[in-house]
């Protein structure tokens, strides 16, 4: 089902509206994706965040498995993968 952008009732979202909980920050800082077991952590950059969330853009998007370890300076956390695109990645903090 298409919805125009000029009908949304109550119930639907207009598009390009805010979905999420938390406001991130922007943040373009450096980081470390860790694919964990073997495999050796990837350079990342968070474009922004919260304390749900993130945004993060790497080199193929498709490098990281569907849960890993987001560091971000000495932060540490559990991220899983809400979605790909365009060698970006919106995780969701664990």
């Amino acid at each position: 089902m298409i919805v125009s952008p000029y009908a949304a009732g109550p119930s639907q979202q207009l598009l390009g509206e805010e979905k999420r909980s938390a406001t991130r920050q922007k943040l373009f800082e450096e980081g470390w994706a860790d694919p964990g077991g073997t495999a050796s952590p990837l350079v990342c950059k968070i474009i922004n965040i919260s304390h749900k969330g993130a945004k993060i853009a790497l080199a193929d998007e498709n490098a990281l498995p569907d849960n890993f370890i987001l560091h971000v300076g000495s932060a540490r956390r559990a991220a899983r993968v809400v979605w790909r695109s365009q060698n970006q990645i919106g995780v969701e903090f664990q």
